[in-house]
């Protein structure tokens, strides 16, 4: 008996209120950074070395003033080079899209 005393007195007790759940719309803070600079490359003058004209490139160089140091790469290491440019020029063009896109709907987002 005492439990269902106890029982009844414990479930008079709690409620059957919902909390309340407020939704409101705020307007988000929109971040505009300014457009990338323009990439502006330098001129790379190439010297293509072979066994026939190795004297001649690096007389050119003493006659200009260069030091007669080159850097040379293999043609296949070329190709990779060419490879890795064209893969972050891929990329950069991907994270273009995406800027231009945001920038797209922050703008609609004004505008609404």
């Amino acid at each position: 008996m005492k439990v269902l005393l106890f029982l009844l007195l414990l479930t008079s007790c709690t409620t059957t209120n919902k909390p309340t759940i407020t939704v409101r719309n705020t307007n988000p803070v929109i971040i505009l950074h300014p457009k990338v600079d323009q990439l502006k490359l330098r001129t790379i003058n190439w010297n293509i070395i072979t066994l026939d004209n190795y004297i001649e490139v690096f007389e050119k160089l003493q006659k200009q003033g260069s030091p007669a140091i080159l850097y040379g790469i293999t043609v296949k290491d070329y190709e990779e080079l060419s490879l890795n440019i064209n893969d972050i020029r891929s990329l950069v063009q991907q994270q273009q899209v995406v800027i231009d896109s945001l920038r797209e709907q922050i703008n609609s987002y004004g505008k609404q």
